[in-house]
């Protein structure tokens, strides 16, 4: 189906204002977007020529193009015969007054109903080559972002089209070899920028984690995603502190999951962790959420989903002192910050100290 060009709307947009009838650029559109290129020449025709009647709609204009003949209501008129009604109506006008509008009297527009979309049989001739192929080049070989295109604008039966339907259209246009080999780039591209992790790679693409790896077992690239995915898990796993692994597991735990070393990181850290607290216990007091931030270098947030996660025995944090809270009104009498001390020498006074040259 080829793509309507600007310079048709326009132009029919004008055919039918010159007939007497102004149309919106939608309805155009729905008219003219299902034709094909026989009949947009023909439409062509129809438009190097004035309008032949008046009250035409972009539907009469279609009708022209294929040689169908227009209702008698849309026959050019004289134009004398098209004056007279006019002088008429003015003539049989009553007396000018207020119009009165009620809101009873109102009469609700009705919605205009979407219309249906074109079949996607259509994309089988021989001008829906280049509409997938500009669709191609818009979003590569990323089949989540065809489909969904592909659903915008043409329909399979009642359904969207179906990722068969997206093969159907390759092989029929002699495409299919050259978008595997493009889709299996971007596949090896994805999982290398994303360290292998199938979810992050899925969200980049838009698609599902089943279909994603539907597509790298229909691809073979099972052995090289899976060297990916083990020089990820190997780096990871090389991570041993103890500060290392619980900054992994509070911000990589998506990670760690996918690759299979969650588990393993979760014995580690519940194995290691009360040795850790017993080693930061001074005075056979356990230690503070805040001793423990400061020790695995963690965030307060991320000491208390440590917590929360392994259970771990700490002593609560003491009570704020209202001595210390900030923006606290000096005590009277007490001297203003920066203010030299009662007794001290002043600057530049016999006896001051003079400030040490740098």
């Amino acid at each position: 189906m080829p793509q309507l060009e600007r310079e048709i709307v326009d132009r029919a947009l004008r055919w039918c204002a010159e007939s007497g009838r102004p149309v919106r650029e939608d309805l155009v559109r729905r008219t003219l977007e299902p034709l094909g290129w026989d009949e947009l020449l023909a439409v062509k025709a129809v438009l190097a020529d004035p309008p032949p009647g008046s009250d035409l709609s972009p539907a009469d204009l279609l009708a022209l193009a294929r040689g169908t003949v227009v209702p008698a209501a849309a026959t050019k008129l004289p134009r004398a015969s098209r004056r007279a009604p006019a002088r008429e109506s003015r003539t049989a006008r009553g007396p000018s007054g207020p119009r009165i509008r009620r809101v009873r009297d109102r009469v609700e527009a009705v919605p205009s109903s979407p219309a249906a979309l074109p079949p996607i049989e259509l994309l089988f001739q021989e001008a829906g080559r280049s509409t997938l192929g500009r669709m191609v080049r818009r979003r590569g070989a990323n089949r989540a972002g065809l489909l969904g295109e592909l659903a915008t604008g043409w329909a399979a039966g009642s359904a969207p089209p179906s990722d068969a339907d997206l093969d159907r259209l390759l092989a029929h246009h002699g495409m299919a070899r050259g978008f595997a080999e493009r889709e299996r780039a971007l596949l090896l591209h994805a999982f290398r920028k994303f360290g292998g992790v199938t979810p992050r790679v899925a969200r980049a693409l838009g698609a599902q984690v089943a279909d994603l790896r539907a597509a790298i077992a229909r691809l073979e690239l099972g052995a090289a995603i899976e060297a990916i995915r083990d020089a990820r898990r190997k780096g990871l796993d090389r991570k041993g502190t103890l500060a290392e692994r619980a900054r992994l597991l509070d911000e990589e735990e998506e990670t760690l999951a996918d690759l299979g070393l969650l588990p393993g990181f979760e014995a580690d850290l519940r194995r290691r962790l009360p040795e850790h607290l017993r080693a930061l216990a001074g005075g056979g007091r356990p230690p503070s959420a805040a001793d423990l931030g400061r020790s695995l270098s963690l965030s307060r947030s991320a000491v208390d989903r440590l917590v929360a996660r392994f259970t771990l025995p700490l002593r609560p944090a003491p009570p704020e002192r209202p001595g210390r809270r900030e923006g606290r009104p000096p005590r009277p009498g007490a001297p203003r910050p920066g203010a030299p001390r009662p007794g001290a020498p002043r600057p530049g006074a016999p006896g001051a100290r003079r400030p040490r040259r740098t």
